[in-house]
């Protein structure tokens, strides 16, 4: 894609600046921003159009491509939006909180023919590209059941940000489980497949007092007969993000925050695999990979049927 398209990000949120500064890496110049926030964006370069109004944003810089990086339960809303105006949308996950608007937006991104794709950017990272490689060859047996565990501390997540504010935060579109569970049932499915049931427990217990589940299991069966969990929690001091799979020989232990992976038997345990420590690179794939399926019409990682379907595994009652 030619660096003088026009894009727009929606959201001056952390993960909005963090694409705007790749793109600008990537040697984009005609970048707007569009937040209602005026405190957000009255510090941004002069060079950076700026708006408060995503209809006055669309219609100023018709872009070719637009970042929806707002709060969860504005993102059906402002995808609608950008695919009126003919741009290809990037949506951050989760795609929603509910599978309402969603087949809507399915029919109008193939009406005007342009590529959506919602963020799953642990999917690059080089830990978890790493594993699956390693899964594939088989050499330590085979899969049987798989466990992850995602903990971090919502209060102290963003610097500056008042935690209670956050996407996270809020009762629709926030919470544990749809925050953290859409990470992980994504690149789950990648590993072993389409999920066949799945089961939550939201704890009743909040830590934290806020309004949103801020710990929750999951326990899922993949089609393949794979049995998964997911621990995720709001609560851990000491961020934690472990991908343990279980297999005929051992365990492979996958550190995606540390990049490490370990093999390990009743015997021995055994580092088999060191990346490097900076966490933008997997966001830089992740932004390259949605350029390239729009230059050269490719299909992106996770499309809008993929994402609402992570949508219905997570809100299952």
């Amino acid at each position: 894609m030619r660096t003088d398209e026009k894009i727009l990000i929606i959201g001056a949120g952390s993960i909005g600046m963090r694409h705007l500064n790749n793109l600008i890496t990537f040697g984009y110049k005609n970048i707007a921003l569009c937040d209602p926030r005026i405190n957000a964006i009255k510090s941004l370069p002069s060079a950076i159009a700026k708006y408060i109004d995503i209809g006055n944003a669309l219609k100023s810089q018709k872009p070719s491509v637009c970042f929806v990086c707002s709060p969860t339960n504005s993102h059906i809303r402002h995808l609608k939006q950008c695919l009126k105006h003919d741009a290809h949308v990037f949506v951050e996950k989760p795609l929603s909180y509910s599978l309402t608007g969603m087949d809507e937006v399915i029919l109008l991104s193939k009406e005007k023919n342009k590529k959506v794709m919602i963020a799953c950017n642990w999917r690059f990272n080089e830990t978890f590209l790493e594993l699956k490689k390693i899964i594939a060859k088989r050499k330590y047996g085979e899969v049987y059941s798989a466990n992850v565990e995602v903990k971090y501390y919502l209060p102290k997540a963003r610097e500056g940000t008042d935690w209670r504010n956050t996407y996270a935060a809020k009762k629709n579109g926030g919470g544990v489980t749809l925050d953290t569970g859409s990470h992980v049932i994504n690149y789950l499915q990648n590993l072993f497949g389409k999920i066949k049931n799945i089961k939550i427990f939201r704890s009743p217990l909040h830590p934290l007092k806020s309004k949103v589940d801020e710990i929750a299991v999951a326990f899922l069966e993949h089609k393949n007969k794979i049995l998964s969990t997911i621990y995720m929690d709001y609560l851990s001091r000491n961020a934690v993000h472990l991908i343990m799979i279980n297999m005929t020989e051992g365990t492979l232990i996958a550190n995606l925050r540390s990049n490490k992976i370990f093999y390990k038997t009743d015997k021995k345990e055994k580092l088999i695999f060191q990346g490097r420590k900076d966490f933008d690179d997997m966001y830089i794939e992740e932004l390259r990979h949605f350029l390239l399926a729009i230059d050269k019409n490719l299909n992106v990682l996770q499309d809008l049927s993929q994402a609402k379907s992570v949508v219905a595994l997570l809100t299952k009652r």
